[in-house]
């Protein structure tokens, strides 16, 4: 058997097996998470201006509890599944490589990308388009799997593929931050905490494609991440967040300003309101090889990763001590006054009680 036959049956055989594993990956057709997209949470607060754009009712306890028990079932068979997939990277990489590139670009051709409906971090100012036609109709499963497939790629792949200039896996990873606003069914609860999971990941590109960070602080900034309706999407965006700020924070520099300015409403209904009733934080739980899903608890609040975000920037010696204290000034003095307007009922009701 000569290496160009070999070589074809390998890629054939990795192929069968990779389309295997990600038909079986896949959320359930018209499952319960089908309904529970979290358009319909309050997002990081009780009185969140996170909204769904629809006029959908709250779902029930039960429903919710229901697509809470699929997630769980879901990620406990991927566990063995996804093996698979990172054995068949270290053995043919490039073949899973492309195998993964397809599943992605089939899912990006079905919507838009680039407007995000955010201003400032390129200096431009964009108007959020709508979802397409073609987007409306596609299932959250597809696009769901495509960046999962994509995330755990990055454990099988070799030490290099990462390194400037080595291509594939670099340039699948941009396509997916540059276009992630326009991926179809991209608001749905599960699509979002897969992307902003797979974009810290992956951070390590973002110090080498610089230009492609405004596109990645659009996605966490933005109605996608901090801003999504969904509590398990705003929290689980807040920690991400400090994550990606320490990997990147000189690489941040220049976008501190317009990174404060965006983070201010969110700084407020966190300091300001507890977590919603009855929330949880339930990511992907894709850290150290565990998916265990992950309630908030009194004692945690993962919320509050987002005042170390803000800290980890502005807590860098390169930054001078002028522009720390403006940024600290601009950041503190909505909160101050937030904390004046609580405590203004209480204190006309002792003045009355005393007089």
């Amino acid at each position: 058997m000569g290496p160009t036959l070999r070589g074809t049956l390998l890629a054939h055989a990795v192929q069968a097996v990779l389309e295997g594993v990600a038909a079986a990956a896949r959320y359930p057709e018209d499952g319960a998470n089908e309904a529970e997209d979290g358009s319909t949470g309050p997002g990081l607060g009780n009185n969140s201006s996170s909204t769904s754009s629809n006029s959908r009712a709250r779902l029930s306890d039960a429903e919710v509890l229901a697509a809470r028990e699929e997630q769980w079932e879901v990620e406990e068979r991927r566990k063995e599944l996804l093996v698979l997939l990172k054995n068949a990277a270290k053995l043919a990489f490039p073949e899973a490589l492309n195998f993964v590139a397809s599943k992605l670009q089939a899912a990006l051709s079905g919507g838009v990308s680039g407007a995000n409906g955010l201003t400032g971090f390129d200096g431009s100012s964009s108007v959020s388009k709508g979802p397409t036609a073609a987007s409306v109709g596609l299932r959250f499963q597809d696009t769901e799997v495509a960046v999962t497939l994509l995330y755990e790629l990055g454990e099988g792949a070799p030490e290099d593929a990462l390194k400037a200039g080595s291509g594939g896996l670099v340039q699948l990873v941009l396509l997916l931050v540059t276009q992630g606003q326009g991926l179809p069914a991209g608001q749905h609860r599960l699509v979002a905490l897969a992307v902003l999971e797979t974009c810290v990941r992956y951070c390590r590109v973002l110090q080498q494609e610089q230009s492609a960070i405004p596109a990645v602080l659009s996605l966490f900034l933005g109605p996608k991440g901090l801003g999504h309706p969904s509590t398990d999407v705003a929290t689980r965006a807040c920690y991400l967040l400090s994550r990606l700020v320490k990997t990147l924070r000189a690489n941040l520099r220049p976008y501190i300003d317009e990174m404060l300015r965006q983070l201010q409403p969110y700084l407020q209904i966190v300091a300001t309101q507890p977590p919603p009733a009855g929330g949880t934080a339930v990511g992907t739980g894709r850290e150290a090889g565990s998916k265990a899903l992950a309630p908030v608890t009194a004692l945690v609040d993962d919320r509050l990763y987002v005042f170390e975000a803000v800290g980890l920037l502005l807590g860098q010696e390169e930054l001078p001590a002028q522009q720390q204290l403006a940024a600290l000034n601009s950041l503190l003095q909505p909160l101050m006054q937030q904390i004046k307007t609580n405590l203004q009922p209480a204190a006309v009701e002792q003045q009355g009680g005393g007089g």
